[in-house]
């Protein structure tokens, strides 16, 4: 479908254009913050109008990122020197505010198709309830079209430069330091006396201080809180720029502090256990982006969050209070448990089951086909049919880019409780046993099963056909090429016994000087 750059919707504004009626179009939107878009659309709807007024509307459903004040005045102070641009907030009905400030034309923008659908439902509900105003929806420049108000807030929460999204000279950060009640991302301040209250600790110094985040010991700064865990650390606490440093209870000072101490039993559990705090205060993204394409025939759960281009297949099923981010795919009859989130870009192939309260990062693919090929009499490859699917059982965490195929029959298998870095290959039919825990760059071949509870280090290789028992650790860099028994370590490549691999070592590093010595033996039989 072609959709023309000013498509008219209703009624006969082109009569008073013609008869010289003064036209002022309305133009709202929580415009949070105002974008390159809206500047287009705005440059549009001066060449169609005599004036137009930006109106800005509280959207309290939003995570905002300025408050209403701060939009209007950052618009206000773009059209400055524009008589033909006002800017006002509103916080009733679109239709009612055009009324009041003399409105008979509603501007809105479209990028897509989808666009289009949410805004043709919206004008026929304005048309029932105010007859006398016009909507006229234009066409959002190409070079715009992919520019929204909540992806440049995306790029902000994670820092990013967002100057080719908003218009030229706009500095956000202006706007964004006098939004006093709504800051972006949000954030919480605890002060020492709070912080050992919910701890059970004692403070040792100003229990009013407050810290807003946390950093590490030694790049430490103000308003932020580290700890000690580790006694070699213990020379920052003295010159740190953190206020308030939590430590155990034992630990006597051998110098003077400026920062703030928290004394606590156990320190490790009590970062966790702020962290944790911390992390569930933060606000929760909920509802469904209206860029979001949701099959009619997908079910989804209360409180979920669907983001911007994300993709809910035909017979998917999405848990209550599940969060799937932006350009995520949800293919054909995917079930995604309660409380699980899928972050940007992670790709869900059909069939397969996730848990609940599962973490996909960014970018993982689960349940392309396993690397299945057969030799073909041609010298070639025969591509083998991946049927089966894969199952992720509750309390999962897959890192960042890690790919986990399908089974070529039944199911590859991921246990409850699994936690898998970023970067990790998990070949057709491989079964990882419950509470496993691996780190980056690990690959495990096809049909191969890991027991529950082992530690994989880095760079991992494991064959494929292979058995690895119950509470195994392989070092780093190891290569796997045989069956290991529950209980065992395992290092080198290929691996061998923990104490076998340590005594080689001690071989291995002085086998230099071992050839030189039988180098001189040998000479000397010779001499003989």
């Amino acid at each position: 479908m072609v959709i023309p750059t000013a498509y008219i919707i209703f009624t006969d504004y082109l009569h008073d254009l013609i008869i010289g009626m003064k036209r002022i179009a309305l133009f709202p939107g929580s415009f949070d913050p105002f974008t390159r878009g809206h500047e287009a659309l705005v440059a549009q709807t001066l060449e169609l109008f005599d004036e137009v007024v930006v109106a800005v509307g509280a959207n309290m459903a939003k995570n905002s990122l300025l408050d209403v004040e701060s939009r209007c005045r950052l618009i206000a102070d773009l059209y400055a020197g524009n008589p033909r641009v006002s800017v006002a907030s509103y916080g009733n009905l679109t239709g009612e505010f055009a009324r009041s400030v003399g409105a008979t034309v509603l501007v809105r923008g479209i990028r897509n198709t989808t666009d289009f659908n949410y805004e043709r439902s919206i004008e026929a509900t304005n048309r029932r309830l105010f007859p006398e105003l016009t909507t006229v929806l234009l066409v959002t420049p190409d070079e715009y079209a992919h520019i929204s108000s909540s992806i440049v807030r995306e790029l902000i929460a994670f820092g990013h430069d967002v100057a080719d999204f908003v218009p030229q000279g706009t500095r956000l950060e202006k706007y964004i330091e006098k939004t006093e009640t709504n800051k972006y991302p949000p954030t919480m301040e605890f002060t020492a006396e709070m912080i050992a209250g919910l701890l059970g600790g004692e403070v040792a110094g100003d229990k009013n201080t407050a810290v807003h985040t946390v950093s590490s010991i030694e790049e430490g700064r103000q308003g932020s809180l580290t700890y000690l865990t580790n006694p070699k650390y213990e020379q920052f606490v003295y010159t740190t720029e953190c206020s308030i440093v939590l430590v155990s209870k034992d630990f006597v000072p051998k110098q003077e502090i400026r920062a703030t101490l928290v004394k606590v039993d156990d320190v490790g559990r009590s970062v966790l256990q702020l962290l944790e705090m911390y992390n569930a205060m933060k606000p929760q993204k909920t509802g469904i982006s209206r860029l979001a394409s949701v099959s009619e025939k997908a079910e989804v759960g209360k409180d979920c969050y669907i983001g911007d281009f994300a993709v809910i297949e035909a017979g998917a099923k999405i848990g209550d209070g599940a969060k799937i981010y932006p350009q995520c795919y949800v293919g054909d009859g995917v079930r995604i448990g309660a409380g699980t989130k899928l972050y940007a870009g992670v790709k869900i192939y059909e069939g397969c089951r996730i848990g609940e309260r599962c973490i996909i990062h960014a970018g993982a693919v689960i349940g392309a086909d396993g690397f299945g090929f057969a030799p073909n009499a041609q010298g070639g490859f025969d591509k083998i049919p991946q049927l089966g699917n894969v199952v992720i059982e509750d309390d999962v965490e897959i890192g960042a880019n890690t790919c986990i195929d399908r089974a070529k029959t039944d199911s590859t298998i991921i246990r409850r409780g699994v936690k898998l870095d970023n970067l990790i290959q998990i070949g057709h039919n491989v079964q990882i046993g419950e509470n496993t825990v691996s780190s980056a760059q690990t690959g495990i071949a096809g049909t191969s099963k890991v027991g529950r509870n082992c530690f994989l280090a880095g760079q991992v290789g494991i064959a494929d056909h292979i058995t690895v028992g119950d509470f195994v650790k392989i070092g780093s860099k190891s290569g796997i090429d045989r069956d290991i028994p529950s209980g065992q370590v395992r290092f080198g490549s290929p691996a061998l016994n923990g104490r076998e691999y340590y005594r080689s070592f001690a071989v291995f590093k002085v086998l230099p000087e071992l050839s030189r010595r039988v180098d001189n033996i040998e000479k000397k039989l010779e001499e003989k």
